[in-house]
């Protein structure tokens, strides 16, 4: 711990501190104590209060109702993501500023996206941007590697950026199996109000405060952003998250998954082939629940229902497969194939 992130801790356990208090418990000359609370001073962290030998520091907090924000660069060599975000959190005071819901989730979407970026991206650098709005608290991880669509792709063997995304939505999607399990994503996107990841010139939006999940095409960047939305007032609980998507009560294993039809075709709200739905069930093996999500699907053909309800059903008969939002056509063509 530096000492600057000392005097923070001391000044949030005590309410205040002085001079003296530092340089006593830091074992830092009084030079050097003053060096440290000015830096503060000007950072806005602090502010001092009283005259001479009376002199005391206080936090210097951002209100509920004010905007507040930090960016940083750093350089991705031996980073380690909660260091990071404690040093971040200890200058915005988000203890005070969030709910502990909302702070619980920030932690862990912060961690797991930053350890992302600095595992896969191959990126020298990293920018990250920390929003205190007067209703939302906001980050931003922005690096300058390969793109995250193209890791995938490239790591699993598939044909393009969109499948790659494609394949990311399922969840349990990595590229290092012995060292990552693929959910920090997936239960971060689920956890957040609004999240968006884009790179190249592709964007992946969730925005679960409308129910919505799409796709965007964009111009060209390089790397990959995050950005992190969610609610300084958030009651979402993450351990409720966890267990919507795990197997039985208080086992975290993540056994299942929501697939959202609409996402996975070019085409105009249908799917036809066999070849479509192998690509919709690419990786979906590994989960013992699958919701489809045919919300938008006008129509499925023969070979594509075939092969999810009866062949891949078949193959996997301990998967369950529950489709969800399927219109009369799409249902009529479901029953059919499951009563062959």
């Amino acid at each position: 711990m530096n000492v600057k992130e000392f005097i923070l801790r001391k000044i949030d356990q005590d309410g205040e501190v002085t001079s003296r208090d530092i340089q006593d418990e830091a074992d830092i000359t009084r030079q050097s104590a003053h060096k440290y609370l000015k830096e503060l001073r000007q950072q806005g962290l602090i502010r001092k209060i009283g005259k001479t030998k009376g002199v005391k520091y206080v936090r210097d907090e951002p209100g509920m109702n004010t905007e507040h924000s930090i960016q940083r660069t750093y350089q991705s060599d031996r980073l380690e993501e909660d260091k990071i975000f404690r040093e971040l959190s200890l200058e915005l005071h988000l203890q005070k500023q969030l709910t502990p819901q909302a702070s619980d989730i920030t932690a862990y979407a912060f961690t797991e996206l930053m350890n992302n970026a600095i595992e896969h991206s191959g990126s020298k650098n990293i920018r990250v941007v920390f929003e205190l709005k007067p209703y939302d608290l906001v980050f931003h991880i922005k690096d300058y590697g390969v793109g995250i669509f193209a890791h995938i792709r490239d790591s699993l063997g598939l044909d393009s950026e969109r499948e790659a995304l494609q394949d990311l939505l399922k969840g349990k999607t990595t590229t290092d199996e012995l060292r990552h399990s693929g959910e920090g994503i997936f239960f971060s996107s689920k956890a957040a109000d609004i999240m968006r990841i884009s790179s190249h010139n592709l964007a992946l939006h969730f925005n679960n405060r409308q129910d919505e999940l799409y796709t965007q095409t964009r111009s060209r960047q390089q790397g990959t952003t995050v950005e992190f939305t969610v609610s300084r007032n958030s009651k979402k609980d993450l351990s409720d998250i966890f267990e919507r998507y795990s197997g039985e009560e208080y086992d975290y294993s993540f056994s299942k998954t929501e697939v959202t039809v609409s996402l996975f075709t070019e085409e105009e709200h249908q799917f036809i082939s066999r070849s479509e739905a192998r690509r919709l069930l690419h990786r979906l093996d590994k989960f013992e629940k699958i919701v489809l999500d045919f919300d938008g699907i006008k129509i499925i053909g023969q070979g594509f229902a075939d092969q999810i309800f009866r062949v891949f059903q078949r193959e996997h008969p301990a998967i369950d497969i529950e489709p969800i939002n399927a219109n009369d056509a799409v249902a009529a063509m479901i029953s059919h194939v499951k009563s062959k």
